[in-house]
Parts: C-alpha cells; structure tokens; sequence
C-alpha cells in the first residue's frame, strides 16, 4: 500500500499505517485523492 501512496503523492517517505488519515498526508489535495482512489 506504501508504494501506491508514494507514487500517487510523489514523496518517497510517506508510511502509511492503520491509523494513517488526509490530515497526515502533505500536499494531499482533492485531486490527488482522487488520483489514490483511481490507482487503488
């Protein structure tokens, strides 16, 4: 799941987790979730 993350949001440090929410993401717009929901 980490790599589909990293790819969407082009940052190589991103973990996601259990408890991971939008707020923990930078950069994380609307698009940009959307562009996650789509590689998913």
């Amino acid at each position: 799941m980490n790599k589909v993350f990293r790819e969407v949001f082009d940052d190589d440090t991103i973990v996601v987790t259990d408890i991971t929410t939008t707020d923990d993401i930078d950069d994380g717009d609307s698009f940009e979730h959307i562009n996650l929901i789509v590689a998913v």
